[in-house]
């Protein structure tokens, strides 16, 4: 069996775009009016305008010219028949301002003085259920290769879903994705700047278990939906662009902080969905030092162990002792499962911090004597130095077996120190009774000692690290 498949401990989670972009774009019937849910008697009494997002002094739309399109939901199917240049408007001062086609009707009786611009013509759409979903950016972020959503990237793209010819009324399921930066799941945009919308993610709905529609975030984060007003319950899942960690999606580099799964229920005009928090993780190269390296020797900035762990005392030494609340375990280089022997521990102060250092050189550099327990012991501590005082801080994910799959550090150490205060930990050298524990810790080293090394340039580099806000990215749907 090869170490691709040995797992040293069950593999279990417990359960990461732009600012926010101004203005927003509306649907309205023929007078400028909001239609109760959204909902349109024909076709060509759909008009689309856009300016500010709430109050008419608020900053509305960025000026320039923007154009639209009418899809499915899914945005598989495009729905508007003539060319691009019969489907723009000019932005002026943050509002419509002029059409700049000829063929469609508008007029000035928007809210906030905006231009109201007619849809229509636009084909039939094949959802069962009636619905439409309406494009809008800026020429500059079209593709006139059609790639994404018909040259529509959803990301950079505002948005609105509305039915037509639907009896009774409707409601408007709506939530958003963000950028959830201090991991608390609610979206602290107003104190946060990089609290931002994600825009780009596919959203599912669900009903009675069934698919029952797709749809993709927009620049401003928002999903809809909208459904009979029947009092259904639904079900709304995220999809980001490359998977969720939470799921051990090969590739992905999002971390959900909220549940990828929630209900609501169709009982109003507006009715909130689940907003979906998520952070993001990057690749950091070189970032870790081996054992040899926090026992004698010097980073790439010419820093000595020593140094670096002076300045970060009494920490490190907490940091080997005790995880959580209970104790690390590390074992010595012995053969004994009497645990007063086989435990190695640092005194915490009023022991001065030479001493404790010297006693770490001292166990660190002991002659392993090909014992398991020792060895995975040296590699979780220089891990948890690396973790406490060097360059891999706080939440990191790991490329554990170097497969793209991501795994928290946190996930990881929890697993190797349980492997360590196992009965028999002490008592696995090459010939000692606890050869399976012996086997799977030596897996674990192995591993470790991955991470350990990625100091080293030419080593393979497994760690990420979070950003602090994502990076734009193009949508890949």
């Amino acid at each position: 069996m090869t170490s691709h498949f040995i797992r040293c401990w069950p593999l279990v989670f417990a359960a990461p775009a732009l600012a926010q972009a101004q203005g927003a774009t509306v649907v309205l019937d023929r007078f400028g009016q909001h239609v109760d849910g959204n909902s349109f008697l024909r076709r060509d009494g759909v008009y689309l305008s856009g300016g500010p997002r709430e109050a008419c002094a608020a900053p509305g739309l960025q000026d320039g010219v923007w154009c639209f399109q009418i899809t499915d939901p899914q945005g598989t199917t495009l729905l508007s028949p003539d060319p691009l240049t019969e489907r723009c408007v000019l932005v002026v001062g943050g509002v419509f301002a002029q059409y700049l086609g000829t063929t469609r009707v508008a007029e000035t009786n928007a809210p906030c003085g905006a231009l109201n611009v007619r849809l229509a013509p636009f084909a039939p759409t094949p959802y069962p259920s009636r619905e439409y979903k309406v494009w809008l950016t800026r020429l500059e972020d079209y593709d006139p290769l059609g790639v994404r959503i018909f040259g529509f990237d959803p990301a950079r793209s505002k948005s609105d879903n509305f039915r037509v010819a639907v009896a009774g009324p409707q409601s408007i399921l709506r939530g958003r994705a963000f950028f959830d930066e201090d991991t608390n799941g609610a979206w602290n945009h107003a104190t946060s700047a990089l609290e931002v919308p994600l825009g780009g993610w596919r959203v599912e709905v669900r009903r009675d278990g069934s698919l029952d529609g797709v749809t993709y975030t927009d620049q401003d984060g928002w999903y809809t939906f909208v459904r009979d007003r029947d009092g259904a319950s639904y079900s709304i899942r995220q999809l980001s662009p490359n998977g969720f960690v939470n799921e051990g999606t090969p590739g992905a580099t999002w971390l959900a902080t909220t549940p990828l799964l929630g209900t609501t229920v169709a009982t109003g005009e507006r009715v909130a969905g689940p907003d979906f928090g998520s952070v993001s993780y990057q690749l950091t190269p070189f970032v870790g030092r081996t054992v040899g390296d926090w026992a004698d020797g010097y980073d790439q900035g010419g820093s000595s162990s020593a140094a670096i762990l002076l300045a970060c005392d009494p920490l490190w030494r907490t940091a080997l002792t005790t995880r959580n609340g209970a104790p690390v375990n590390l074992r010595r280089a012995v053969s004994n499962d009497n645990p007063n022997a086989s435990i190695f521990t640092l005194r915490p102060p009023p022991q001065a911090f030479n001493g404790a250092f010297a006693n770490w050189r001292a166990y660190a550099n002991s002659n392993p004597r090909d014992h398991a327990g020792f060895l995975l012991s040296r590699e979780v501590a220089a891990t948890i130095l690396n973790n406490t005082c060097g360059a891999m801080p706080g939440d990191v994910l790991i490329d554990r077996f170097q497969d793209g799959v991501l795994v928290p550090l946190s996930v990881m150490l929890d697993g190797a120190i349980g492997l360590l205060s196992q009965v028999g930990a002490g008592l696995t050298g090459p010939n000692d009774p606890y050869q399976d524990l012996r086997h799977m810790m030596i897996m674990c080293t192995n591993e470790f000692g991955s991470i350990n090394n990625t100091g080293d340039p030419s080593s393979p580099q497994v760690v990420y690290s979070r950003t602090q806000s994502p990076a734009f990215f193009e949508s890949p749907y």
